[in-house]
């Protein structure tokens, strides 16, 4: 679910937008704006001049009240994730020009769709955007564990290791690939581990030769006394682990990957 929100597409051009909220795959709600529309004229001298400040007046008044209803519904529906579309030389640097800081900070990358685009090609492409942003952040987060992979450091990257951490109650974000069938690790290992912890636990464990039902156990672990879990889509980024690593809130001897 935290990997899998609601986004929204503020989809504009210099008179009309179309600000949608999709989650999975489909379209949650729709606003629209329509404005005054501003016809190109040849007038000549400084009436051009005037006529043109008045037209570029309209633009901002449009992209600033885009940008108001785009961060009241960011607001009242707790959006993490915004893709802006429309003209990357005109309505664009407009809307950017009036994002306040805490929701330029939420925006994830833009698209190159007019404000007649229908609304499956805006969710194709901002899905894209999305997915993206996703790997990249998978990039990102893996990459920091591996850095904090060390003595001392508070990241594990081994499935005994970050069993040990979660029966610890010490992990903070859980990493875990999507292919779960992917998952690789010592029977025996998980054996001990599970026989060592046993009387702190009020359940009763799963045989480590059931891997479905040992991850079962990670996850309950982890939804239980961790921060966050996230899916790592690419099953290269986790194949020397086992597909599994975990970030920890601190670190303790005898859990590293040694």
């Amino acid at each position: 679910m935290s990997q899998n929100r609601r986004f929204a597409v503020a989809q504009a051009d210099t008179n009309a937008a179309h600000i949608y909220v999709f989650k999975h795959g489909e379209l949650y709600s729709r606003e629209d704006i329509q404005n005054v529309k501003t016809n190109r004229t040849e007038i000549g001298g400084w009436s051009q001049m005037r006529y043109q400040r008045h037209t570029e007046n309209f633009h901002q008044q449009h992209a600033r009240e885009v940008v108001a209803e785009l961060e009241k519904l960011v607001r009242d529906e707790r959006i993490d994730v915004v893709v802006l579309s429309g003209d990357e030389t005109m309505i664009i640097p407009l809307l950017r020009a009036e994002l306040p800081k805490d929701l330029e900070d939420k925006v994830i990358g833009t698209i190159s769709l007019n404000v007649n685009a229908p609304e499956h090609e805006v969710l194709d492409a901002a899905e894209a955007v999305v997915n993206r942003h996703n790997t990249l952040t998978d990039m990102e987060k893996v990459r920091f564990l591996e850095e904090e992979n060390h003595d001392g450091g508070r990241g594990v990257n081994s499935f005994g290791a970050v069993l040990k951490a979660l029966l610890n109650g010490q992990v903070q974000e859980l990493y875990i690939t999507s292919d779960l069938s992917s998952i690789d690790y010592n029977p025996g290992e998980v054996n001990k581990i599970f026989r060592d912890y046993a009387p702190g636990i009020e359940e009763d464990l799963p045989s480590a030769k059931r891997t479905r039902l040992v991850v079962d156990e990670i996850l309950k672990l982890a939804a239980r006394t961790g921060d966050d879990i996230r899916f790592i889509n690419d099953p290269n980024l986790l194949t020397h682990s086992g597909g599994i690593g975990a970030l920890l809130r601190y670190q303790v001897k005898g859990v590293t990957n040694q």
